[in-house]
């Protein structure tokens, strides 16, 4: 149970509930906030830990039977085990108990109240939802790419949320949010079936903030035609029609069809990816050939078909550089997460070519001027975003076929290509209708 209202100041008090697996994660956490002063101790169910320790640092906490949660009831009791039901169950039946939560709840609640901590203002902000806590470093460019870009055009506070303390944290970041504020839900392909635990915090936010207006950044929405792809379909279309002030952006022209028919009565507008507002320097010395290729359920190659792009790259270069834009990091700073996006973006600045087929292995080859062969996804969202925006982009060899012949031909042709300056003011008026549709917002909040 989150208590959105719960004053955490410097005299509160935590106990931890469960003394197994999740212990250490929750003690990481607490040092991560500097809190490890502030628990208590544990309790456990389990009769053999009974009077022992957890040592932690510097720290040591003892372990106690559930009753001696009655001893403190102002403490916030944090369940660490993740079945958490009938734990629940248990801390009710100790009828001094006052607050709990589980770990998640914890964690979210945290950040949330981090956030907000020094922004509380009546003036309107920009309230950044769904923001990745995953390690998809393209997704991590779309969100420096949305901070950027609402910096350079507007003065606004921007708070940004991950989807995380969304998922488990929506009920706290309604206190903190006045009607005032502008609700930009995070772009990328995140929007459908295909990630649909995303979508749900999507269709969350926009039922959750019926007052405010909404404002989805570019994104490739694909709902599957299978039973739970349109199953969500349904779901999204109901709650995307009782808001009457939601805008859709879409990235590509497929997208844009797509939007037209999931949505008729909701407003929206075909914008580039936003990643495509970036531009980088380019490197005067490039060398080897990067290979960026999925490894999940958007991928079309086969195990079979990776092998072969390998040995045929391997054949045209002996220096194979392996691009992999989703890394293991779930738990690191944001500011670590993105110096680690950056530094992607540039090293692709240092190939002289790029083979993939991740949308942003495209998005960043073009921005910094690195030539590159994609191939399309699963539901051709890369390919819609190239014919829409970059078909002209002469240093981009797209393929629709797979074969030995096909792949040798594009590798020949893309190393006799030579680098490129990107022009991001060739792209730059097709972000004006956004960039007018928040001004006007913002000049009416302001007004009010």
């Amino acid at each position: 149970m989150l208590y959105t209202k719960l004053d955490v100041s410097k005299d509160t008090k935590y106990i931890c509930y469960g003394a197994g697996n999740n212990a250490t994660k929750l003690l990481e956490v607490l040092e991560k906030k500097d809190l490890l002063n502030r628990a208590l101790f544990f309790v456990d169910n389990n009769k053999e830990l009974h009077n022992t320790n957890i040592k932690y640092g510097e720290f040591c906490y003892s372990i106690y039977p559930i009753e001696k949660l009655n001893e403190n009831p102002d403490a916030i009791v944090i369940i660490t085990p993740w079945q958490s039901d009938e734990i629940v169950k248990e801390i009710k039946k100790q009828n001094t108990v006052k607050y709990y939560m589980t770990l998640n709840e914890f964690i979210a609640f945290i950040n949330i109240k981090e956030c907000f901590a020094e922004n509380y203002s009546i003036n309107t902000r920009f309230i950044v939802l769904n923001t990745p806590s995953y390690g998809n470093l393209g997704d991590h460019a779309i969100v420096i790419a949305q901070r950027d870009f609402l910096e350079k055009y507007f003065t606004n506070e921007i708070i940004e949320i991950n989807d995380f303390s969304c998922t488990w944290g929506m009920s706290c970041i309604k206190e903190h949010v006045n009607d005032n504020d502008i609700i930009i839900i995070t772009g990328g392909g995140n929007l459908g079936s295909i990630w649909g635990y995303l979508t749900e915090n999507i269709l969350n936010t926009i039922e959750d903030f019926p007052n405010n207006n909404i404002i989805i950044f570019p994104q490739s929405p694909y709902y599957e035609p299978n039973e739970i792809g349109e199953e969500l379909l349904h779901t999204s279309q109901i709650i995307f029609a009782k808001h009457n002030n939601l805008l859709i952006c879409v990235r590509d022209n497929d997208s844009y069809k797509r939007t037209r028919d999931y949505f008729p009565e909701s407003e929206y507008l075909l914008v580039p990816d936003i990643v495509l507002s970036l531009k980088y320097d380019i490197s005067s010395s490039r060398n080897g050939i990067g290979i960026c290729l999925r490894d999940d359920k958007e991928g079309v190659l086969s195990n079979e078909e990776h092998k072969m792009v390998y040995n045929i790259v391997e054949r045209h270069s002996n220096n194979v550089v392996y691009k992999e834009l989703m890394i293991n990091e779930y738990d690191k700073e944001v500011k670590y997460i993105e110096e680690l996006t950056e530094d992607m973006i540039k090293s692709f600045a240092r190939l002289k070519c790029v083979i993939t087929d991740r949308l942003h292995g495209m998005v960043f080859s073009v921005i910094t001027g690195t030539p590159c062969i994609v191939i399309d996804n699963s539901y051709k969202k890369t390919s819609s975003l190239y014919f829409t925006w970059l078909s002209k982009n002469d240093n981009i060899i797209f393929i629709d076929e797979i074969s030995e012949e096909i792949i040798n031909e594009a590798i020949i042709d893309v190393l006799k290509k030579k680098p490129i300056v990107y022009n991001v003011d060739s792209i730059q008026p097709y972000y004006n209708e956004l960039i007018e549709y928040i001004s006007e917002l913002v000049g009416m909040k302001n007004n009010d």
